[in-house]
């Protein structure tokens, strides 16, 4: 109950007024219109800027802002929304293998501490690739853990 109102809480804290703040710098508005550009011609794969082609990120930033666009439209919101939600994954991974190397008390306080540091919220809330990245880093570690773990991470 009490991870389930932390999550809530912080799902708040990076969610209110993210609509509100313009698109902050000189990369957040070419990822978002190199995505707005692929979703008016339909092409999920070559991503352009100014009828370039523009291969300088993953193009999972793309397809996140794309997806983004459909559900809320062609706004700083829809440019931000599936980083807000890789934030919040990113706090649901740390609690999920947190809780099970130590007790949900730690994990509680892990994802607290993670979730209300001023680098994530503010990562949280821009369209940028290193939320994704956060998000896969501790997936990716969570996993070795599990995995060096004595029983094999079977339990």
């Amino acid at each position: 109950m009490r991870a389930t109102l932390a999550l809530a809480a912080l799902a708040l804290l990076f969610f209110v007024g993210v609509e509100n703040l313009s698109l902050v710098d000189y990369d957040e508005a070419c990822y978002a219109e190199v995505s707005r550009g692929m979703l008016a011609r339909g092409d999920a794969i070559a991503p352009e800027l100014n009828g370039r082609p523009f291969y300088e990120k993953p193009p999972m930033l793309y397809w996140g802002q794309m997806a983004g666009y459909a559900l809320v439209g062609e706004t700083e919101l829809g440019a931000r929304l599936l980083n807000t939600v890789a934030a919040l994954l990113t706090l649901l991974a740390l609690y999920g293998f947190t809780r099970r190397a130590f007790t949900p008390a730690l994990a509680l306080r892990a994802v607290v501490v993670l979730g209300t540091s001023l680098a994530v919220f503010a990562v949280a809330r821009v369209a940028l690739t290193d939320m994704w990245l956060t998000l896969w880093l501790v997936v990716c570690l969570g996993c070795i853990h599990r995995a060096f773990e004595p029983d094999g991470g079977l339990r």
